[in-house]
This record gives structure tokens, sequence and C-alpha cells, in this order.
């Protein structure tokens, strides 16, 4: 008898133990979603280029990426003239054409840790003033790794037009319409001039648990300085290597 009800009692305890995790499981998962950041940008933008190279890297500095879902849209200021859904850009068909460029790495690597790279890779030859010719990010494919066969291949066969389109219209439809680039937008709220404080703006968004340690302490601890310190690392010696490209080009 005593054996019996000991068998009840345990049977019991391990139903309510999987109940609670099981329950426990949904309450993370229903709380973990995570945060839509999106960024819409010109590539021959100055406030853009900006965002880009020095602002940006911090959603990967401080380890926010696996609580955001990050995309970049390279359709800020163009606008489509009708009837022939010709493209025009702020800065010229320059803009129009880096733009088209970047639109097709985003629709080949999809996965934004790839595209990210080449994109800043680019963002940063622009603050430099090394983009004095039209193929110069081909350097930036090498940089990245990322063969500009593809990509030049997206830009002639006319899909790269195809893709700007959409993201112009996409654009064109924002509510509330975009003012200023970059847009940056978090769970369709736009930050207007605050983009900068997008990493803020992020962690009061998240409402999985626990939160990650950049939104619980201060961003420029001393932890967060030694990643921080090891990017910018990386991207100083991303540049170099993008001044050596160009010159051998």
């Amino acid at each position: 008898m005593a054996s019996h009800k000991f068998f009840s009692i345990t049977v019991l305890t391990a139903l309510l133990s999987l109940c609670t995790n099981a329950l426990s499981r949904t309450e993370y998962n229903c709380s973990s979603q995570k945060v839509n950041l999106t960024i819409y940008y010109d590539t021959l933008s100055p406030y853009c280029e900006e965002f880009i190279v020095y602002e940006l890297p911090k959603a990967f500095e401080l380890e926010l990426m696996h609580i955001i879902n990050l995309r970049l849209v390279p359709s800020g200021n163009a606008y489509i003239q009708e009837p022939n859904n010709t493209i025009s850009c702020q800065d010229g068909p320059a803009e129009c054409y880096l733009n088209s460029i970047e639109a097709c790495v985003i629709s080949i690597w999809p996965d934004v840790n790839k595209h990210f790279k080449f994109i800043h890779c680019v963002a940063w030859q622009n603050l430099g003033r090394l983009q004095l010719k039209e193929d110069a990010w081909k350097s930036c494919s090498k940089i990245t790794m990322l063969s500009d066969k593809p990509v030049s291949n997206c830009y002639k066969s006319g899909y790269a037009k195809k893709l700007l389109l959409r993201y112009a219209n996409e654009t064109k439809h924002l509510d509330p319409p975009h003012t200023n680039v970059p847009w940056v937008v978090i769970n369709k709220r736009p930050l207007y001039y605050d983009y900068k404080n997008f990493v803020s703006y992020v962690c009061e968004a998240y409402q999985g648990h626990p939160k990650p340690s950049a939104c619980t302490t201060p961003i420029f601890s001393s932890a967060k300085k030694s990643n921080s310190t090891r990017l910018h690392i990386y991207y100083y010696l991303l540049h170099l290597m993008s001044c050596a490209a160009f010159l051998i080009n």
C-alpha cells in the first residue's frame, strides 16, 4: 500500500514537473520574440554612412543579434518616376547604382551577418572617399569573400531594378512617412532623429528574459569596452584591406 502510494506521488510529481516546464517554455517563447529593427538608408548619404560605420555595429558588439531581426533597406530617399518606373536617387545615378549593388548582395546572401560586412565595408569606403570608380565595391567583395560575379549578374540581368522598385515602394508607403535618413524603425515605431540611440530602444522593446547584459548594465562597462575594442580593431583592419585592394585595382 505504501509502495503504491509512493508510486502515485512520484507520478503526480513528474506530471506536475512536466506541466510546469512546458508552461515555462511556452511563456519564454511568447515573451522572447525578437525585436524587428529595420534601417532605410541611402548608400551615399553621409548620415547613413556614419550610422552604418560607427553606430550599427553596436548590434553586433553588444551581442544583441540574438534578440534582433535586422533588415537593411537600401532605398532611403529614392523615388519612382512614372509611367516608366524610372528610379531616381537623391545623390544621383552613382547612388542608385550602389543601392542596386547592395540590394543584390542582400538578396544573394540573406544572412545579415554576411551582407552587413559588405555594406559596412562600402560605407567605410564612401566615408574615406575611396569610391572613385564605379566598380570600387568589388574590393569589398574580396575582403568579405562574397563573390562579385553573382552580384554583377544580378545587376546586369535587371533583377536589381526589381529589388529597388520593391524597396522604393515599401519606403514610399511607410506609416508615418519617413522624414530623414537613415530612417530607423523598431517594431514599426520610427526613431526619427534619435536613431543613434537605437540600442536603448531595442532593450526597451525586448520583452524576453533574461535580457542581454547590454540592456542591464552600462553600455560602456569594462566588459563591453573589451568587446567593442576587438570589433573596432577588426573594422580598422577591414578598412586597411579596403584601401590596399583599392590601390591594387
